[in-house]
């Protein structure tokens, strides 16, 4: 009876639930953007200045003008915000610990408009990433130190540090399907 209830107070007190010590908290507001200009050119003038506004690399389809901006790690809070992470805005937060990347898909459409004048519409997408892994090996290190020559290119399929610069760094060893939830991150 004794073994029946110390077995039953383990398995009772083993699944409580271990409390979050990460506080995640959301933007305040969700800011609408409005992305529409109406410049007062007819829509043959306004095409010929748009290239020298953009000043990227773009490709074109008629009305429409397409250009990606891939954004440093460092500034990526600048463009987006996903709130903060311990008092850490989010995105630094993610970069910190897993390396991150951000690029902005720019579409500009014009259109012709009444009177002469031309409607330009911006709509961006922004595609942020954060390595993500499959099966893998950690090796914890009980000195952090001993892995400050090693790597932490996660891209070349070789073993490589995470959460460098912290208490917790190690070594991550990739095995056999480790890229196949971020195929992009896969060597070449």
């Amino acid at each position: 009876m004794r073994l029946l209830i110390l077995f039953s107070s383990i398995f009772l007190f083993s699944c409580q639930k271990i409390p979050e010590d990460n506080v995640y908290t959301p933007p305040n507001t969700t800011k609408e953007l409005k992305n529409i200009i109406y410049l007062n050119v007819d829509i043959d003038k306004a095409l010929q200045k748009i290239p020298s506004i953009i000043n990227q690399n773009y490709s074109q389809d008629q009305n429409l003008f397409e250009f990606k901006i891939k954004v440093k790690p460092e500034n990526i809070s600048k463009f987006i915000d996903c709130g903060t992470m311990n008092d850490e805005i989010y995105v630094n937060y993610i970069n910190r610990i897993f390396d991150s990347s951000l690029e902005i898909k720019t579409l500009t459409e014009l259109s012709a408009e009444r009177d002469s004048y031309t409607k330009i519409e911006i709509i961006s997408h922004y595609i942020f990433s954060s390595i993500e892994t499959g099966a893998h090996l950690m090796l914890m290190p009980k000195d952090p130190s001993s892995l400050d020559g090693q790597s932490t290119d996660y891209t070349t399929g070789a073993p490589y540090v995470m959460f460098k610069g912290t208490p917790y760094v190690h070594l991550m060893i990739p095995m056999t399907g480790y890229y196949d939830y971020q195929p992009t991150a896969a060597p070449k």
